[in-house]
């Protein structure tokens, strides 16, 4: 669609022991059990996104109220550092998590986490 043109690839922990430890590292850091992170229990699959130069992903919610297995947690991995544009950011958070500009946003650099 036009809100998003990036591509996008979903690989569930149960193919790849690497998915699989890096779900484990995930539930370590948010400090919930790592069982819980099964496809289908309360959690998706692993959502691997590649944007190209001009691609996005235009602002969305990242869950439903109207389905089974609400998003309650969104975890986000840089893979690469990008030179220019790239933000991820979060235009209705709270006033108080905002900087002195109003905003709150990532940069996308590599090894950072969300």
């Amino acid at each position: 669609t036009e809100d998003r043109t990036s591509s996008t690839v979903w690989i569930e922990r149960k193919h790849s022991p690497i998915i699989d430890e890096i779900v484990r590292r995930i539930a370590d850091v948010v400090k919930i059990p790592e069982s819980k992170l099964y496809l289908n229990q309360s959690s998706e699959s692993l959502q691997l996104v590649h944007y190209e130069p001009g691609q996005l992903y235009k602002a969305h919610v990242d869950y439903g109220t109207d389905r089974p297995h609400n998003r309650y947690l969104t975890f986000l991995m840089y893979l690469n550092t990008v030179n220019g544009g790239g933000y991820t950011s979060f235009p209705k958070a709270p006033q108080e998590c905002r900087d002195e500009k109003g905003y709150l946003g990532i940069e996308p650099k590599q090894g950072r986490v969300a």
